[in-house]
């Protein structure tokens, strides 16, 4: 089994769990969605989120270097760069935010079309190009 990011990574502990957590969901998903696809599985009406293994520690992985590079660009740790999200957007801290946060930033750096604009608007953010795929 490959170490997570828990056990190699200086910046982990200082990362939020529930905004690491869905950019790995993100970013792990969005490549599995894809393996699925091109293998002619197809899941019509169902939440991929939902019926997609559990997040890989590839995908794990990938998000540390993801958000070392977010707070590289930014010079800003990854909690700043959220709550100035959230300043820029006129908007109050919750759960479904912090989601959507990691989600969209992931997406986001995978160019997929979907990205922090979404949720934050002027939200000043630099995000990487970033490619992940499983195997």
């Amino acid at each position: 089994m490959k170490p997570s990011p828990k056990d190699w990574s200086p910046w982990y502990a200082k990362w939020p769990q529930d905004l690491f957590d869905s950019a790995a969901r993100a970013l792990f998903v969005s490549a599995w969605a894809d393996n699925e696809d091109r293998e002619g599985r197809g899941y019509s009406g169902q939440d991929l989120f939902d019926v997609a293994p559990d997040t890989s520690e590839e995908a794990r992985s990938a998000a540390a270097g993801l958000f070392k590079s977010v707070e590289t660009m930014n010079r800003k740790p990854i909690e700043e760069l959220y709550q100035q999200a959230l300043r820029s957007a006129g908007l109050e801290d919750s759960a479904h935010l912090r989601d959507r946060f990691g989600h969209d930033m992931a997406l986001q750096a995978l160019g997929s079309g979907v990205g922090l604009s979404d949720d934050f608007r002027n939200h000043g953010i630099k995000v990487p190009y970033i490619e992940f795929l499983l195997f």
